[in-house]
């Protein structure tokens, strides 16, 4: 992986602990912005990455861009 790839991993995983912090305490203000910014933040990596077929990078974002989409949509009472 490259530097720039461990630095957005690094921020996925700042993201992620937020959004479970923001899960078990009940602050949906940060739930809200936390969990569609780890699943961009996935997205980010993907990009960044750099798989031994190009058609590996675009199924993974089409895949986490859906996953990004049905939790917006979890979200939504």
């Amino acid at each position: 992986m490259t530097t720039g790839a461990w630095v957005v991993l690094g921020g996925a995983m700042v993201l992620a602990v937020a959004d479970w912090v923001s899960v078990a305490r009940n602050i949906r203000w940060l739930e809200y912005a936390t969990k569609p910014g780890f699943m961009l933040a996935l997205i980010a990596l993907a990009l960044v990455m750099h798989p031994v077929n190009a058609a590996e990078r675009v199924s993974f974002v089409i895949a986490l861009g859906l996953g990004l989409i049905s939790d917006v949509f979890l979200m939504l009472p």
